[in-house]
């Protein structure tokens, strides 16, 4: 290995030791160690050690084809040593700032989002939602009051209908009494039976109109 390859190998390792030291600090940052489980903490440690390890010896392997030195240990302390005592404080302050910077920039985001997006989402749900039952009141309200006015309209009708005819009932009423007995009783019957279904279509239909009206109250 050239004297200039063993020099961009040491440079390399000691920037290495440096990066570890300040990824393990950002590590324990957002760990949190007291408030976790030892077995999350324990599982963790493994796979940060895990992937330390293989970062620095890729990083090894693109300078000088993964051969390791004593001396490249040696270089890894001396930027691990560098970064605690010119860096750590430094690296701390940015570190949180940044942390800092992010929280806000993210409940800005939300609060936008939501002021944005899902109030007016909101809104026009719940406008809509009052014009349609606003619609529907109407209707059923107009079409209550046309049945009402209709079933007054039909009385009002049948009285004058009841009036006009009277003499011609009362006179189909004399003739009716001179009708034999046997024909009288089957005209009787005839006459009850579409009675009995005058009364069950006239049931049938004020049942449909008040179920109706119940329900869109």
């Amino acid at each position: 290995m050239t004297l200039s390859a063993q020099f961009l190998t040491l440079i390399s390792m000691i920037g290495m030791g440096s990066v570890f030291a300040a990824v393990f600090d950002t590590y324990n940052r957002f760990l949190n160690r007291k408030n976790r489980k030892k077995w999350f903490v324990f599982l963790n440690d493994i796979l940060f050690w895990c992937f330390q390890a293989i970062l620095i010896y890729f990083v090894l392997f693109q300078v000088n084809f993964g051969e390791i030195r004593f001396y490249l240990i040696l270089a890894l302390l001396c930027g691990f040593s560098m970064y605690q005592a010119l860096l750590k404080k430094t690296y701390l302050i940015i570190l949180e700032k940044t942390i800092i910077l992010i929280k806000k920039i993210w409940r800005l985001i939300k609060k936008g989002v939501n002021l944005f997006i899902f109030i007016p989402i909101k809104w026009a749900l719940l406008m809509t939602s009052s014009l349609l039952l606003l619609c529907f009141s109407l209707v059923t309200n107009v079409v209550k009051v046309t049945f009402n006015l209709a079933k007054t309209f039909l009385r009002a009708v049948l009285f004058i209908l009841g009036i006009l005819f009277f003499p011609v009932l009362w006179i189909l009423k004399l003739f009716y009494s001179f009708v034999p007995k046997n024909l009288r009783e089957k005209i009787n019957v005839i006459f009850t039976k579409v009675k009995k279904h005058q009364l069950e279509i006239k049931k049938g239909l004020s049942d449909f109109f008040a179920k109706w009206i119940n329900k869109s109250r």
